[in-house]
C-alpha cells in the first residue's frame, strides 16, 4: 500500500511538472538561490568542524561537564550528557546520533532513550545564526535571540517531561547502524548537497500545491503557508 501511494504521488507530481512547467523551474531557481546565497554559505564551514564536535573524545568532555546535572534536571543518567552537549552545539541529528552510538555501546532503558531524544531534539545553533537570522531575515542580531530561546525551551520541556515514560511499556528499538566515518570536507559537501537538493524539491511542491489551491481559491495566496508547513522549501 505505502508503495502504491509513492507511485501514485510520482504520478501526480508528474502530470502538474507537464502541466506548470515555467513555475516549477521558477519554483526551483528561487529554492536554489536561497539554498546558494543563505543556507550554503552559512552552514558549509560548520559541517567541517562537525566531526571534531562530536567524535568520542568530545563526547567525553560533554559528560564531564553536564553529567551530574542531567539526573536532578531531567531525571537522565550523567551517560546522556554526552548526546545533550553534541546536541547543543551541533543540533538534533548529531545529537540524535550521538544518543544512538551511546545505546549500542550500553542500551538505556525505553523511557530514558526517550526522554534523552526529546532533550537532544534542537536546531543547529549556526543555523539560527548565520542562515536564518543573518541569512533569510537579513538580522544577525537576532541570531543569538534565536539560540539561547531554544536552549531555554530544551531545558524547561526537559525538565516538564522528566517523568515521561515512566512505567509504561514502550515499543523495542532497532540497533542503530554502523556507518564508516567520511572526511570532513567531503562529509559536509554531501551534507550541504543534499539540503540544497531537499529544499529544491519541496519548493517545487509548495508552488505545485499553491496553484492548485488557486484553482479553487483563486483568491488566497496559500504558497507561503505551504512552505512553511513543509519547511525544507525555505530551509528554515
Amino acid at each position: 500500500m505505502k508503495n502504491r501511494w509513492a507511485l501514485l504521488g510520482a504520478v501526480l507530481m508528474t502530470l502538474l511538472l507537464w502541466c506548470f512547467p515555467d513555475p516549477a523551474r521558477t519554483a526551483a531557481l528561487d529554492s536554489l538561490s536561497t539554498w546558494f546565497y543563505s543556507g550554503g554559505p552559512g552552514l558549509y564551514p560548520f559541517f567541517v568542524l562537525l566531526p571534531a564536535l562530536t567524535c568520542p573524545e568530545a563526547a567525553q568532555i560533554y559528560e564531564r561537564m553536564l553529567g551530574r546535572a542531567m539526573r536532578p534536571l531531567f531525571g537522565l543518567s550523567g551517560r546522556t550528557a554526552a548526546a545533550l552537549g553534541i546536541s547543543l552545539l551541533s543540533g538534533s541529528p548529531a545529537g540524535a546520533a550521538a544518543l544512538a552510538r551511546l545505546d549500542a555501546d550500553q542500551p538505556f532503558s525505553p523511557d530514558e532513550a526517550l526522554r534523552a531524544a526529546l532533550l537532544c531534539a534542537g536546531g543547529n545553533p549556526l543555523f539560527l545564526t548565520g542562515a536564518v537570522a543573518s541569512g533569510f531575515l537579513g538580522r544577525p542580531e537576532l541570531g543569538w535571540v534565536l539560540v539561547i530561546s531554544q536552549i531555554l525551551a530544551l531545558i524547561t520541556s526537559g525538565m516538564l517531561l522528566r517523568r515521561v515514560g515512566k512505567g509504561k511499556s514502550l515499543p523495542a528499538r532497532s540497533p542503530a547502524p554502523s556507518a564508516q566515518p567520511t572526511p570532513a570536507i567531503k562529509g559536509a559537501v554531501l551534507q550541504i548537497l543534499g539540503i540544497g537538493g531537499c529544499m529544491v524539491f519541496f519548493g517545487v511542491i509548495a508552488r505545485l500545491a499553491a496553484l492548485c489551491a488557486a484553482l479553487l481559491l483563486p483568491n488566497v495566496n496559500l504558497e507561503t503557508p505551504l512552505i512553511c508547513f513543509l519547511e525544507l522549501g525555505g530551509g528554515c
